[in-house]
């Protein structure tokens, strides 16, 4: 029993070390001090000193514009490449403000093959309904990449549903990973 707690221990460990370690895949997903590598789609975009966790940099990542007619709008990070059945773990921080009309944040993680169509999409929710406002909320997820995936791009979201506002829907972005998830495995030998 004393060999497997420590087993199970020293893997715990050496498991945390390979993920705090780990590369991310998303370029400039922590927004330090811009918001270059990121396709903003027509929104009011730039970015703020406003930072969402305290591991990352100074700053965060702010888009939106008015949504009229049940639509949304949305950024999205430059292509990553993947491995095909490779897991991934991805997540973002979100900020929701009061003076904000979006009522609806997310991102999509859109896998492509090599003819760049798209062949799959994984979604990426809060876990809070309704989305709450001025805290940064953590959102995750596990992913596994298609067989004939190639390459992928995040995609973050917000829309005010219904009809739209005439106020503007935007919301502050930060801490976008995508992290190849490594299996330890240990031997008993």
């Amino acid at each position: 029993m004393k060999k497997l707690i420590s087993i199970f221990s020293m893997t715990l460990a050496l498991t945390f070390a390979g993920q705090i370690n780990a590369q991310n895949l998303v370029i400039n997903g922590s927004f330090d001090s811009n918001i270059e590598a990121w396709d903003y789609n027509f929104n009011n975009a730039n970015w703020v000193s406003d930072d969402g966790a305290s591991i990352s940099g100074n700053g965060s990542f702010r888009f939106g514009l008015i949504i009229n007619n049940n639509a949304y709008r949305w950024a999205a990070s430059e292509p990553i490449v993947v491995k095909p059945g490779y897991k991934y773990q991805t997540g973002m921080s979100a900020k929701l403000l009061t003076s904000s009309a979006a009522n609806y944040l997310g991102a999509q993680v859109n896998w492509y093959d090599v003819a760049d169509d798209l062949i799959s999409q994984d979604f990426i929710l809060s876990n809070v309904e309704p989305v709450p406002r001025d805290v940064w909320e953590d959102m995750y997820l596990a992913v596994t990449a298609p067989p004939n995936s190639v390459y992928v791009n995040f995609v973050l979201t917000l829309s005010v549903g219904g009809a739209g506002s005439p106020d503007e829907a935007f919301a502050l972005w930060d801490d976008v990973f995508m992290l190849e998830d490594t299996l330890l495995l240990v031997s008993n030998d």
